[in-house]
C-alpha cells in the first residue's frame, strides 16, 4: 500500500489575544470573495514545506529541536496589509511589529538546519504576518485599503510566543485542517 505525503509547515501559534483579532475580522468578513481563517487557526507561518514523505517528519523535527533552546518572547501585531500587494491581494494579513526580529531569527536558525536536511532557502523574503483571509476573486479591484486605514493602527498584544509546532494541513472544503505532529516549548535558558 502507497503512503501518501504529508502536507505540513512550521509555525508559531497564536493563543493569546484572538478576541481582539476577531473583533477585526468580524468587520472584515463584510468583504464578499474571501476564505476567512478560522481563530482556532491563528498562527505565524515560519516555512511552508508542503508535500513531505512521513519519514522526513522525523528529520524536520529533529531540525526544529537543534533551533531551540530559545526563551519565549513577545509579540504585537498591528497593521493590515496584502500580498502581493494591498491593492491586488491574494493574501490579507495582519503585520509583526515588537518581537518581529525574534521570529526573524527564529526563521533564520530554521532555515540553517532545514537546508542541512536538503530543503533549500526560499526565494521570496519573509514577512513575518498573521494570515487573516485569502482571497477568491481574481483580478478585480478589492477594497481592502478601507479596511487598512480602519484597522491598521489597532495593537494587538503583547503576546507571549511559547512554542514552535510541526503541523499537517489536511485540505478540507470547509477549511484547513491543523493537526500538531510535534511541538516545541521555548525554555528560558541562555540561547546558544
Amino acid at each position: 500500500m502507497e503512503v501518501k505525503p504529508l502536507r505540513v509547515f512550521i509555525a508559531l501559534p497564536l493563543e493569546e489575544k484572538i478576541e481582539e483579532i476577531e473583533e477585526i475580522l468580524q468587520d472584515m468578513r463584510r468583504i464578499e470573495g474571501v476564505k476567512w481563517v478560522k481563530k482556532e487557526n491563528f498562527h505565524i507561518t515560519l516555512r511552508f514545506l508542503g508535500n513531505v514523505e512521513e519519514e522526513k517528519v522525523k528529520d524536520i523535527s529533529q531540525c526544529l529541536g537543534k533551533v531551540l533552546p530559545y526563551p519565549p518572547f513577545y509579540l504585537t501585531l498591528q497593521g493590515i496589509g496584502g500580498f502581493p500587494s494591498i491593492h491586488s491581494p491574494r493574501v490579507i494579513w495582519l503585520g509583526c511589529e515588537e518581537g518581529r526580529e525574534k521570529v526573524e531569527e527564529i526563521k533564520k536558525r530554521l532555515d540553517e538546519e532545514l537546508l542541512k536536511i536538503d530543503f533549500p532557502l526560499e526565494e521570496r523574503t519573509f514577512h513575518p504576518h498573521l494570515t487573516l483571509g485569502r482571497v477568491k476573486r481574481k483580478g478585480k479591484r478589492f477594497p481592502l485599503e478601507e479596511k487598512a486605514k480602519k484597522w491598521g493602527g489597532k495593537r494587538i498584544g503583547p503576546i507571549k510566543m511559547e512554542k514552535l509546532v510541526l503541523f499537517q494541513s489536511i485540505l478540507q472544503r470547509e477549511g484547513p485542517l491543523y493537526i500538531p505532529l510535534n511541538t516545541f516549548y521555548f525554555k528560558d535558558e541562555e540561547v546558544c
